[in-house]
């Protein structure tokens, strides 16, 4: 399975990457993240497919 994982915001800062392949300086933040399939919200029952594109997002506030 070919799967394109993009980050974006702090995601992206802590990685030093916009596309993730092993990244362990962001362990911290997984439980927090935003997650979307092809341009939508996920949501945990949802299954991947060949050649999915996959989006982490950090949490959004407002200040």
């Amino acid at each position: 399975m070919n799967l394109t994982v993009k980050l974006f915001a702090t995601l992206k800062n802590k990685a030093q990457a916009s596309q993730l392949a092993q990244k362990p300086s962001l362990e911290p933040s997984i439980k927090s993240i935003l997650v979307a399939f092809n341009h939508e919200f996920a949501f945990p029952d949802q299954i991947l497919s060949p050649q999915d594109e996959i989006a982490l997002f950090p949490p959004v506030s407002e200040g």
